[in-house]
């Protein structure tokens, strides 16, 4: 990314150094603190909802079977491009659902519910259609708080809201939208799937029992969070 920006300087007059050190910095502080943020609250609603669990590991174990068949039949794959293609479809198609139960559980249990808006100018929103109502007006100079974990529950926008549908398409309000769109989206549409991916392959991944259990927070980001998994061996359990 900052090799791009870099080279991109000649071409684009708003980008200067300054501006490169900031997205580069954000990403830093984004990639760090939002991105296990967001997965540790995507874990916390599959837990919550073991039939989802079951199908989000069965996409992950299928990806690692292949991978661990792949590995030890590399002449097989080498023989057949066609299908090693096909292979490779495959898994990004189960990567890309594993991608839309992780969207849908943010819906649910978003990393953040609300965003904190200054109003530089007199806002109305519009209509709610109901009884020829006129949509609110947020006064100038005034600080409002917008809702995008409601406005993701929108039946207007989001049919059967209540359903959790992994290939839904729509433009998640996950990471902002518009001007404000967090510059990390496109990235956490990569990182996101495959830590998930990880995790769940974990055999028997479960919060410990009790309160020692429970997730902690500092702040608004979680600083603490017991788990528990059944360790696999390749070969056979040590003595």
């Amino acid at each position: 990314v900052l090799v791009r920006m870099i080279k991109l300087k000649s071409s684009q007059e708003w980008l200067n150094n300054d501006t490169i050190r900031r997205n580069i910095s954000g990403l830093i502080v984004g990639t760090l603190e939002t991105i296990s943020k967001a997965a540790v609250h995507i874990l916390e609603a599959l837990f919550q909802r073991p039939v989802i669990y079951a199908n989000v590991k069965s996409l992950a174990n299928s990806i690692k079977q292949k991978g661990d068949k792949g590995q030890k039949g590399d002449k097989g794959r080498r023989a057949s491009k066609t299908g090693g293609q096909r292979s490779r479809s495959t898994d990004t198609d189960h990567l890309a659902l594993i991608r839309g139960y992780a969207y849908e559980m943010l819906r649910f249990n978003p990393h953040n519910p609300f965003l904190l808006r200054y109003c530089k100018e007199d806002f109305q929103f519009a209509s709610t259609g109901v009884r020829g109502r006129k949509g609110a007006v947020v006064k100038k100079g005034h600080w409002c708080i917008v809702s995008t974990q409601a406005a993701q529950h929108d039946q207007s926008r989001y049919a059967f809201s209540d359903e959790i549908d992994p290939e839904r398409e729509i433009d998640y309000m996950l990471f902002g939208a518009g001007l404000h769109k967090c510059q990390g989206a496109k990235l956490n549409a990569i990182i996101l799937p495959k830590m998930i991916r990880a995790l769940v392959e974990l055999e028997g991944l479960r919060p410990l029992a009790g309160r020692v259990g429970d997730l902690c927070y500092t702040g608004p980001f979680p600083s603490r969070w017991y788990c528990q998994f059944e360790a696999a061996f390749r070969n056979s359990p040590p003595a």
